[in-house]
């Protein structure tokens, strides 16, 4: 009977490490990237859990639990650590949970309503195709759009390390074929990240508006992205000085939620310690606009 149970134990455990590498298999199909995107993939953060279960599955075969193995010190590190790593992930989540998207009649500028919206890019696979998460994004803003007419998006996201397209005229044809004019539609290639999406979106509505960056950060700007990443959107667009934003959340496919949200949390790991570290990002106001944008 204790064989068997031992068995039963390590199935479970060699179970669940097939599901974690199954579910990174499923990403990287889901929107397939050059050989380096591949190897370099975010995804394969899956694979830390997958080996742990394989590990604890061997030392049930043996009879042994993975953790009582441990020397004292060892075990003692290791809860610690699991224990901190839960903390600090459970309070990112819940600030990742907990968005500000209030709608624009509590905003102190509603009455001089919304003219621009920022849709952020999200990834696009080798062969220049949106993945599921951005394709929601595009979707969720070609509705918004036509129930503001008035409004017009700057569509942001540059060429990303290791894939050859840029996010911003893929975006620009997906909203296109959903029925949005293209004059509605201002393209922005050259931003990496979220903070580069805001600053080069900024400027570049400051230079189609012939205007100064001081009022486009000043007025009401809708900011569109999934769900999960409007809660660092905001946090950032804060600290470079827009005074006046207002999130659409776009939805997350199911399947996609898992990963996107631990990434969310790393993201938010990683803005965290930048701003205690570094002080950046600091405000924008004082920037020029550069004739190249």
């Amino acid at each position: 009977m204790t064989v068997r149970r031992r068995r039963f134990s390590a199935a479970a455990f060699f179970s669940a490490a097939a599901a974690f590498a199954a579910y990174d298999i499923f990403l990287l199909v889901s929107s397939p990237g050059t050989v380096s995107a591949v190897l370099t993939s975010f995804s394969h953060i899956w694979l830390l859990p997958a080996a742990f279960c394989i590990l604890c599955g061997c030392c049930r075969l043996r009879g042994v639990y993975f953790l009582y193995a441990l020397p004292r010190f060892w075990r003692f590190a290791f809860f610690a650590a699991v224990s901190a790593g839960v903390l600090v992930g459970a309070v990112c989540l819940f600030l990742i949970l907990t968005p500000e998207t209030e709608p624009l009649s509590r905003k102190k500028n509603a009455k001089e309503g919304i003219r621009w919206m920022i849709l952020f890019g999200g990834g696009i696979d080798k062969n220049g195709n949106l993945p599921p998460l951005v394709l929601r994004r595009a979707e969720t803003a070609a509705a918004w759009l036509r129930t503001h007419p008035a409004s017009s998006v700057v569509v942001t996201g540059g060429t990303l390390r290791h894939v050859p397209h840029p996010e911003a005229p893929a975006m620009k044809r997906s909203l296109e074929k959903a029925g949005i004019a293209p004059e509605r539609i201002l393209p922005e290639d050259r931003a990496l990240d979220t903070i580069q999406n805001l600053r080069y979106s900024a400027m570049c509505i400051a230079r189609q508006e012939q205007t100064s960056l001081e009022n486009v950060m000043d007025s009401c700007i809708a900011v569109l992205s999934s769900r999960y990443h409007l809660a660092r959107i905001e946090i950032l667009a804060r600290r470079l000085g827009f005074s006046c934003i207002t999130g659409v959340p776009a939805p997350v496919p199911l399947l996609y939620a898992p990963h996107a949200y631990l990434r969310e949390i790393c993201a938010f790991i990683k803005l965290g310690l930048r701003i205690a570290l570094t002080g950046e990002p600091a405000p924008m106001r004082s920037l020029g606009v550069p004739e190249n944008l």
